[in-house]
């Protein structure tokens, strides 16, 4: 039997579009083809936002962030990126940063002369970091859940990690069942 919670998760997915089925929410996810711990480290995306805050979960909009991004690959350059971010951050009652969540409502993309774009982060993703040594402790399911409710992501659209790929299939299934 299905407690009504999860029935409602699943008719709201439905319901919003994000499946046809509610048996398409137990399809298998894409397999995780983003390498490691990802392109980013949660040293080069923590130092863009206030280390400490009140305990809680913020959640804002970026109109320009522009900084130099320092991918943990050596073969990827440092670039500046200029964008539109749902953000989501979580403090704990130390006071300290300890989950990032980015929703990219628009494309983000390196425009060369030549017309040729590099595509950053497509329309719809979601990328999200939990300090090391804060992962297992339920941030990262908190802030999938949140994320859900504000901004309804594709999660069949996404490119994962290992972790990620995880974490998202274990967040579907408790969705599901």
């Amino acid at each position: 039997m299905t407690s009504g919670k999860r029935t409602k998760r699943s008719r709201a997915a439905f319901e919003q579009g994000r499946v046809e089925t509610f048996g398409e929410l137990s399809r298998p996810l894409p397999a995780p083809t983003v390498p490691g711990e990802g392109h980013w480290s949660w040293e080069s995306q923590a130092k863009q936002y206030p280390a400490t805050h009140e305990p809680g979960v913020i959640v804002g909009r970026v109109d320009a962030l522009v900084g130099q991004l320092q991918p943990n690959d050596p073969n990827v350059p440092e670039i500046a990126v200029s964008a539109v971010v749902d953000t989501m951050l979580v403090y704990d009652l130390s006071r300290e940063l300890v989950g990032i969540l980015c929703h990219y409502p628009d494309e983000i993309a390196i425009r060369f002369h030549g017309g040729e774009a590099i595509v950053l982060e497509e329309a719809g993703n979601v990328s999200m970091w939990v300090r090391p040594d804060r992962r297992r402790c339920g941030v990262g399911c908190s802030l999938l859940a949140a994320c859900d409710a504000l901004w309804h992501p594709n999660w069949w659209a996404q490119r994962y990690t290992r972790g990620g790929h995880a974490l998202i299939s274990a967040y579907l299934r408790q969705a599901h069942e």
